[in-house]
């Protein structure tokens, strides 16, 4: 998806399929089941999504979709890809920002009602057709179905959105526990044989259960969350780079920087200086 403004995908699997490890890229994303349900881990949550969910994963936030118990691999779903760019001819700065409002709710998932969703999936359809075609107006086209569906994301009351999380199998809520815990806690020295004495499990049940359900090792993880804690305070603060190390729960300053250039490929200094840094502050490249 480098380099893409937009695309719409559609996809129906009869057979088991879980991403085979998590990803992040600098698009948003807006997921549709249309059938089946999924678990859903979305940067610090794990969600149970069911048929005539929409899902929204901002840029820059890691996430993978794997079987739920219930109707293994059997589902169909929807995915929009965009970015900002696909709005900007039609759209202001200000208007843009207000759409993209929906990305930023506490709740990433939303049951839609029966009337909701055959909208949604009619909306869906035509942006698939449009995608296909090719004609002087598609991409003119697009931008309005895209902002169509946006207005209408934006009218959801998420606050009403339901608990997504009693509903997960042991394995996952287990998981999303020891998620939680890691975003509370990531300042202190957290590994991996501290985490698991936390939670009374070995650390290789925990090590082989965090990479099945996340695709990240818990260490990765851990990793993961201390890097855009340090991005933000570096650029936020004015606060010496040694002393966001020790913040964010590095014991070595040195360490700190070897960890930051890996996931970002600058270091902290260039990182705040803006001299190499994209146009997003939380998006970093993906691990493999």
């Amino acid at each position: 998806m480098s380099g893409v403004r937009f695309a719409v995908l559609y996809n129906k699997l009869d057979t088991s399929y879980s991403m085979p490890r998590k990803h992040e890229h600098e698009h948003y994303e807006i997921y549709y089941l249309v059938s089946g349900d999924r678990f859903y881990f979305i940067e610090d949550q794990i969600y149970h999504v069911h048929q005539g969910d929409l899902v929204f994963i901002s840029k820059g936030y890691i996430h993978r979709t794997t079987d739920a118990d219930s109707n293994i691999g059997s589902h169909a779903r929807y995915v929009v890809y965009f970015t900002e760019e696909m709005l900007e001819q039609m759209l202001s700065d200000a208007q843009i920002k207000e759409l993209l409002s929906c990305f930023y709710h506490e709740a990433k998932v939303i049951h839609l009602t029966v009337s909701q969703q055959n909208f949604v999936e009619g909306l869906l359809k035509k942006m698939i057709s449009e995608y296909i075609q090719q004609h002087p107006y598609k991409n003119l086209y697009q931008q309005i179905l895209l902002t169509e569906l946006l207005l209408f994301a934006n009218q959801l009351n998420f606050d009403l959105a339901p608990n997504y999380f009693n509903d997960l199998n042991p394995i996952y809520h287990t998981i999303h526990k020891i998620i939680q815990y890691i975003r509370k806690n990531y300042q202190e020295k957290l590994n991996l044989a501290k985490i698991a004495h936390q939670f009374y499990i070995s650390p290789y049940y925990l090590s082989r259960m965090f990479k099945q359900v996340t695709g990240l090792t818990l260490t990765e993880y851990l990793n993961n969350t201390r890097i855009k804690a340090a991005q933000h305070l570096l650029l936020t603060s004015d606060l010496p780079v040694s002393e966001i190390s020790e913040q964010v729960g590095y014991e070595s300053h040195t360490h700190f920087c070897r960890v930051f250039k890996q996931f970002t490929n600058v270091s902290p200094m260039q990182y705040r200086k803006g001299s190499i840094r994209t146009e997003t502050s939380t998006g970093f490249r993906q691990i493999t």
